[in-house]
């Protein structure tokens, strides 16, 4: 099966995936086939478990060996633009995360605001991290596969 490399995934996630993936044509979207699933376009950052850019089938986005890295580079990239660069705010991230040029910005805003309970304007605190992630993973790729348990283990592995 395709998607072992997904593991762990929420409960009921992998059924859907592999249901995807039978007969119907369709695959995981791009983010999840990557293990990319924050869409984090390819730079020259070496980040640990990035498949290196000469190895990338993808041309555009990030490749990640697993879940687990991918995960970790978006938390990092994420807590850095709120925590560094003052993007302390679903708009102000979200603006620059996925801007209006490739995104509808303010429909992804519109969203991340109702699952996370957060006015646009409200600060982001370290406790909307975790959900954050959940939120933009599920709006970038329309599925959210993975357990809690794996993204604790991303967040872990980014030592933050």
């Amino acid at each position: 099966m395709r998607f072992k490399a997904l593991l762990p995934l929420a409960a009921g996630a992998a059924l859907l995936l592999a249901n995807k993936s039978k007969g119907s044509g369709m695959s995981a979207p791009r983010g999840i086939r990557n293990n990319n699933p924050g869409n984090l376009i390819i730079t020259g950052i070496e980040w640990n478990g990035k498949v290196p850019v000469e190895q990338n089938t993808d041309g555009v986005y990030e490749q990640f060996h697993a879940p687990v890295w991918g995960i970790r580079a978006m938390y990092i990239d994420i807590t850095g633009d709120i925590e560094r660069k003052g993007q302390n705010t679903l708009r102000t991230l979200i603006s620059a995360y996925a801007p209006e040029h490739e995104n509808d910005t303010e429909a992804y805003i519109k969203h991340l605001s109702q699952r996370l309970g957060l006015a646009p304007e409200q600060p982001i605190k370290p406790g909307h991290y975790r959900p954050l992630l959940e939120s933009i993973i599920l709006h970038e790729n329309g599925v959210q596969p993975y357990s809690a348990s794996l993204i604790d283990e991303a967040i872990e592995k980014a030592g933050r």
